[in-house]
């Protein structure tokens, strides 16, 4: 994964969904900047006692990123995902973990391009 990882800077597109344990370790891998990324999607199977926070992804810079799909995760502080988007899909949140709605409103406000939210 390593080596894909080191590819971020041409990703466009990118869809992760392991079926196996290891699925989250992947995500430590995409630290390199994907300034190009456009689309991307992250649906990992959690087990209830791990974290639900996503960790930083592509060293937090992701300018060009318009579309959002994300499972089982309910924060990810540290990525600026916001500022482009136009698509964000939240999937499968813990109900106990997921953030306040005033912190989501004021999230929501930082995604001023967005048309569509599916929760």
């Amino acid at each position: 994964m390593q080596s894909v990882a080191y590819h971020s800077p041409r990703f466009v597109e990118l869809h992760i969904q392991p079926q196996f344990r290891y699925g989250a370790k992947i995500l430590h891998a995409l630290q390199h900047p994907a300034p190009e990324l456009r689309a991307l999607s992250i649906m990992l199977n959690l087990g209830k006692d791990e974290p639900q926070e996503l960790p930083v992804l592509f060293s937090g810079r992701t300018p060009k990123l318009e579309r959002l799909t994300l499972a089982n995760f309910t924060t990810w502080p540290g990525n600026s995902f916001g500022s482009n988007l136009t698509h964000l899909c939240l999937l499968d949140q813990h109900h106990r973990a997921r953030m306040g709605i005033s912190e989501f409103l004021d999230f929501l406000e930082s995604c001023p391009h967005l048309k569509e939210l599916v929760l």
